[in-house]
């Protein structure tokens, strides 16, 4: 009986050792998925994309940049 009761106290202990490690990698997933993101932001930010053309990016299609003059001339046809 001896035998089978260290086998299961390891087996407990593993299983709780198994618990944290999950929880551990789970938490390190998250931070991961984060830094990835803010790594996202920053390239876009210093490429100074707008919105749409960082849709237009993520569909493959071509990204045209209006100057400011085309920009200041759209505002006033508007």
């Amino acid at each position: 009986m001896k035998k089978r009761e260290r086998i299961r106290a390891e087996i407990v202990k593993l299983s709780e050792r198994r618990k944290q490690i999950d929880a551990r990698i789970e938490t390190l997933e998250q931070q991961y998925k984060e830094e990835e993101m803010l790594e996202i932001q920053t390239m876009i930010k210093k490429a100074k994309l707008t919105p749409e053309e960082v849709e237009d990016l993520l569909r493959n299609k071509p990204v045209i940049r209006k100057t400011s003059n085309e920009k200041k001339q759209e505002e006033q046809n508007s």
